[in-house]
Order: structure tokens, then C-alpha cells, then sequence
């Protein structure tokens, strides 16, 4: 099966449980059944990465370069990181202490 599909059944089993679970104390079986399906996923995953992990050749992670240019580059990948995870924080730093002094 592919991801749409399970993404479809996922989407119809929550709009069944809203439906036939109206109080909070009906939740008890459901969390039981809950809890027992996530370990037994967290169990499968974690066995079959490790199985994957001991399979898998060696691999080569060097950096090419001398080692002022390893440096560079560490220092670029870094750079790229911050950028990339940290360009909502623009807005909210143009919006944030100047707006208060408008007010």
C-alpha cells in the first residue's frame, strides 16, 4: 500500500473515534490499545534499524580538503544550518520591541 492510503485510513479511524467515543472516560480501553500498538511500533522500528545497522558496509565520512579548508567548510555547513532553521525568527525580531514604542 502506499502513503495516501494509509494516511486515508489513519483520517477514518480518528473521525470514528470522535464519533463513537464521546467521554473521556470511555478513553481507558482506547489508551490501552494505544499504548500496546506504540511500544510494539517502537520495538519493531528500533530492531529493524539495528538489523539494518550491523548489515551496512562500512562508510568513509571523511572531509576532502586541507585543514583550514575543513574548517571553512564546517564553519559554512554550520552557517547553512542557522539559516535554514532560524528564518521565522526574522519577522518576529522586525515585529517584536519597535512595535511598543507605536502603541
Amino acid at each position: 500500500m502506499k502513503l495516501p492510503y494509509f494516511i486515508a485510513i489513519a483520517g477514518f479511524v480518528c473521525g470514528l473515534f470522535a464519533i463513537c467515543i464521546p467521554h473521556l472516560s470511555a478513553l481507558r480501553i482506547w489508551l490501552g490499545f494505544s499504548t500496546f500498538f506504540s511500544l510494539v511500533y517502537i520495538v519493531v522500528a528500533f530492531a529493524l534499524s539495528l538489523r539494518d545497522g550491523v548489515r551496512a558496509p562500512p562508510r568513509e565520512y571523511d572531509i576532502p580538503g586541507s585543514d583550514i579548508s575543513r574548517v571553512f567548510t564546517t564553519i559554512g555547513a554550520s552557517a547553512s544550518l542557522v539559516f535554514a532553521f532560524n528564518t521565522g525568527m526574522l519577522p518576529e525580531i522586525q515585529v517584536g520591541p519597535g512595535w511598543v514604542g507605536l502603541n
